[in-house]
């Protein structure tokens, strides 16, 4: 099977994201390395064969730059695409093991969406959870292989045909929950099904870490916290959106458009992020 390694860099520290990538370099046959940032960056990247660059030269979105990727990686005899960030970790032969579980599926005639590690914060080393889909509901896999309703992007092996029948990223959603909304449309449109590997795990970090009372949490910069608000809004419209998603978040921004404006810094900014997000998502302004 070959693998094409696919980037989304946005002002990306280069030091650390060359440190990232010779790692990937060893266990993938191809990169493709699409930079939202506003300058052309080629110097900073190593030059590797089998490397491509493509600079954006603004901000499109996550959504838009992965596409951009993806239609690349169709032009390049690539059977799937691993879909990785400027500063996601991954150990040695965990690209391998994904592999291997992805194939072991698709001998099963399992009609897999995408199949993505176990993850944990980088900073408080805890487990980011995913949600198992009830067992009576699933054929029987494996011990260390779980179906779920959808996955991160961030580590997530997918077919490249999967692009051709479930379509390509939503770019209207800019940047959260795109992984999620293409999951949960796959599983709508084709029946086709996501799956965690618990035998393997990546360091993610989710926003910036900050505290909030006693707790360690991740903190969302204002223009971050408008699309969590707006994507929110929206995806809790769309019918394929799972319910169990839709009360969670529900919870959760709830809470969050109570803690941000009081407790960080820039309030003003904050509370006005996620009033227009909130605006934005109830009348479906998208652009």
């Amino acid at each position: 099977m070959r693998v094409g390694g696919l980037f989304v860099l946005y002002d990306a520290d280069f030091e650390l994201f060359n440190d990232v990538l010779m790692p990937i370099y060893d266990q993938v046959d191809e990169i493709c390395i699409v930079d939202n940032s506003s300058l052309d960056n080629t110097l900073k990247i190593l030059f590797l064969p089998t490397v491509k660059y493509i600079p954006l030269y603004e901000n499109k979105g996550i959504a838009l730059a992965q596409n951009v990727g993806i239609k690349y990686f169709q032009k390049r005899n690539i059977d799937s695409i691993l879909f990785m960030d400027q500063d996601s970790t991954f150990p040695k032969n965990t690209i391998n093991k994904l592999v291997d579980s992805l194939t072991f599926l698709l001998g099963l005639d399992v009609n897999v969406a995408a199949i993505g590690p176990s993850s944990f914060n980088r900073l408080t080393k805890k487990m980011y959870s995913f949600q198992e889909k009830k067992k009576d509901t699933i054929l029987p896999v494996s011990n260390e292989i779980k179906e779920c309703y959808a996955i991160m992007s961030s580590g997530s092996l997918v077919p490249i045909d999967n692009f051709d029948i479930v379509g390509f990223m939503n770019e209207s959603l800019f940047i959260d929950a795109v992984d999620y909304e293409w999951c949960w449309r796959a599983w709508n449109k084709c029946g086709m099904r996501s799956f965690v590997d618990l035998s393997v795990a990546i360091e993610h970090q989710l926003g910036s870490p900050g505290k909030f009372l006693w707790r360690d949490i991740s903190v969302s910069s204002p223009m971050r916290l408008y699309y969590q608000f707006r994507n929110c809004i929206w995806l809790s419209k769309v019918s394929y959106t799972p319910t169990f998603w839709k009360l969670k978040v529900l919870r959760k921004y709830i809470c969050k458009f109570l803690v941000y404006p009081i407790f960080f810094r820039p309030r003003i900014s904050y509370l006005k992020s996620a009033i227009r997000g909130i605006i934005d998502g109830l009348f479906g302004h998208m652009s």
